[in-house]
């Protein structure tokens, strides 16, 4: 059986993808709960913001 070039580059290119988006997961909630925890009073204040808007 032989084995093409493009198939490797095909797996290589899944794998980073796959990297990629375990990083993304990992890091996208951590940025939010870093976020969320060194803003003091602006997500209050946004809150308050909202519930004046009408629905």
């Amino acid at each position: 059986m032989k084995k093409h070039p493009q198939d490797f580059t095909l797996i290589a290119l899944m794998i980073v993808v796959v990297i990629i988006g375990i990083l993304a997961a990992v890091a996208l909630p951590t940025r939010l709960l870093v976020a969320a925890t060194a803003s003091g009073p602006r997500p209050k204040s946004w809150i308050r913001h909202m519930a004046d808007v009408p629905f």
